[in-house]
């Protein structure tokens, strides 16, 4: 079966560790300029999620479209969505560190003092 005939939930756990892999590269850079810029290649949007109550990092759309959910009570979720299929993990442990820094290290300056979270 090809990853296009698979379901998200199975493709999900490949693919998200194949995000924090990259992300891992990023924070590993000593050129905090240079990683910023590479966040920005990787990133179509960054902002708030009314429907969910988060802040939403989109990372692709369309089919597939991917991307993580920062939520105010600290959760962090990573999304992969295919045309009328999707599936959701909570993040724990080492790829909710990851993500937990990269937050803290790339958008939590973004976001106006009433707005901050905390994790």
């Amino acid at each position: 079966m090809s990853d296009q005939e698979k379901k998200c939930e199975e493709r999900i756990d490949e693919e998200l560790t194949g995000r924090v892999k990259e992300l891992k590269r990023i924070l590993k850079m000593k050129d905090e300029e240079r990683a910023s810029q590479e966040i920005e290649n990787i990133s179509l949007s960054f902002g708030e999620d009314p429907l969910y109550r988060a802040m939403k990092w989109e990372l692709s759309y369309g089919g597939p479209a991917d991307g993580f959910m920062f939520f105010e009570n600290g959760t962090i979720q990573y999304y992969y969505q295919d045309w009328f299929d999707g599936a959701v993990r909570d993040l724990t442990s080492q790829d909710y560190k990851v993500l937990r820094e990269i937050w803290y290290r790339f958008f939590d300056g973004m976001l106006e003092e009433t707005e901050k979270y905390e994790f």
